[in-house]
């Protein structure tokens, strides 16, 4: 009777273990996505020196799908403000009129605790590194992200400036 106790205690803390190993997996899987998405908005926003004003509209055309219908930006330096995502289509597009090259990276990235399996909240550092004429301008600002998946696809509920960690040069 003891050995069949063991055995059945062993049998269901192996398939606990095997759940909370496929629950890790799974939001790892959420938060990789997210982080590529991320990732690929910054490309998209950056401009590359001798790059023209086409290439400019054809990437702020597509950066509205980055965000859901009702999003809520609040932007830090240089432009602080809270625009729509089509606004911010049209500030990046002008901000690639105004300088040379526009470099975006991410610093680092932390996912909060999740508290809705639809929703990924998450802090992150971006540099903003600018070029005009021979001069150039740096900023880096942490944001706070939040993430809501619709029909399949992870976008920005809500992106706000928390705190410039750097000042410019």
């Amino acid at each position: 009777m003891a050995v069949k106790r063991a055995l059945y205690f062993a049998v269901a803390a192996a398939f606990l273990a095997l759940a909370l190993l496929g629950a890790h997996a799974w939001s790892n899987r959420d938060e990789r996505a997210v982080r590529r998405q991320l990732h690929a908005l910054a490309r998209q926003c950056e401009k590359k020196p001798g790059q023209g004003m086409l290439r400019t509209l054809a990437d702020m055309g597509d950066l509205r799908a980055a965000f859901t219908s009702n999003a809520v930006i609040r932007l830090g330096r240089p432009y602080p403000m809270s625009p729509t995502p089509r606004e911010l289509a049209s500030l990046v597009a002008r901000a690639h009129m105004e300088v040379a090259s526009l470099e975006i990276i991410i610093q680092g990235i932390e996912f909060l605790p999740r508290s809705e399996s639809d929703a990924i909240d998450m802090r992150t550092a971006v540099a903003l590194r600018m070029r005009r004429d021979q001069t150039a301008e740096e900023f880096v600002e942490e944001y706070r992200l939040r993430w809501r998946k619709e029909d399949g696809v992870w976008r920005i509920e809500s992106a706000r400036a928390d705190s410039t960690i750097q000042s410019p040069w």
